[in-house]
Formats: structure tokens, sequence, C-alpha cells
């Protein structure tokens, strides 16, 4: 656990997080560079832990905790998580990897890359969300009211899995997940 106050000192000052282990910044951080976790945990353990900077995740988890978080994240592989915290929907840049956290706002949501993105969380958004490249998986509800498609790329690039709901009725029967082309119509 970090509880000082990170700031910029002569230039922008980044954070780069390595390693299995876990950190938690619980300061009122003012730093501006960029933050990077490319392995192990970081953890917000105050609403501004992250500071000003814009956020990567390339392998390992950012946690959230139970604070709204504010800064810009990319997600190319990994974990941006949390059971409480959130980030609004139009801040998150996706690729591949899972997302626990609550996406939230009024903002649109848009998987625009290639690779698998798994949407976990118990999302509260209420933009559109767009699937432009790769697959978007939905394991919980509520699941994306407002699906929209741009027609970049082949459909066969493009895809929402969301798994129906559990059945209650037929317990011999398991429900299986169905795959919906993005934009059956796009070229």
């Amino acid at each position: 656990i970090f509880s000082g106050t990170l700031g910029d000192n002569t230039g922008a000052t980044a954070l780069t997080k390595t390693g299995s282990n876990t950190w938690t910044l619980s300061g009122n951080n003012t730093y501006s560079g960029a933050t990077s976790v490319s392995a192990g945990t970081l953890t917000a353990g105050h609403a501004a832990a992250f500071g000003t900077s814009t956020i990567t995740i390339n392998g390992g988890t950012l946690a959230l905790g139970a604070f709204n978080i504010t800064n810009n994240v990319t997600l190319t592989s990994g974990t941006l998580s949390s059971t409480t915290g959130s980030i609004a929907a139009n801040k998150v840049t996706p690729a591949a990897g899972t997302i626990s956290a609550i996406l939230s706002g009024s903002g649109n949501f848009a998987k625009s890359a290639a690779g698998t993105l798994t949407l976990s969380g118990v999302n509260t958004y209420t933009g559109t969300t767009t699937v432009s490249s790769g697959t978007l998986i939905t394991n919980t509800a509520p699941w994306p009211t407002r699906v929209v498609s741009s027609s970049m790329g082949p459909p066969s690039r493009r895809s929402i899995i969301i798994p129906p709901p559990p059945l209650t009725s037929m317990p011999a029967v398991q429900p299986r997940s169905q795959v919906f082309p993005a934009s059956p119509s796009a070229p």
C-alpha cells in the first residue's frame, strides 16, 4: 500500500506496474504521466489514486475497489475489475480481456479492435454498444440493450455473444450461448 501522494516533478510522472504482486495506491494523487499495468494487480485505494493519467492494461489487473474513476483506460489484455467501483463506458477503449467493473454513464461503449472482450459487471450505462471488430461476450444481466454495428470489416470478424437466461423450470436442459453477427447485412 502506498499512501503518499504521487505528483508530477519537473515533468509528467509515469507509473508502470510489473510483477505478480499487488500494489494499492491510496493517496489523492495528482500525477499526469501514463499508468501501465502489465502484470499483477494495481488497486485504487482512493478515487484519485491514478491522478489524471491515462491507463493502459496490457496483462494484469486494474482494480477500482469501491471507487468511481474518471481516467481514460485502454484494455489491450488483462482485467479491469471491481464489484462496486465504476468507470464511464466512454472512458474505456477495449480490445481483449475482461471488464468486471461497472460501466456507467450516458456515454457509448465501442469495441473496435480485434480480440475477445468479456463484460461481466452489472453495467448501468445507457448509451449504445458498438462492435466493429472482434467479439463481445456478456455474462451478466443487464445486457446491452442498444447494440449497434458499424460497417467496418466483414461480419465474420464481429460478433456479440449473449447467453440466454438460466432455465429454472427445466433443470435437465442446459442453456446454450447464442452468437449473433453484429451486422448481418454489412459487407
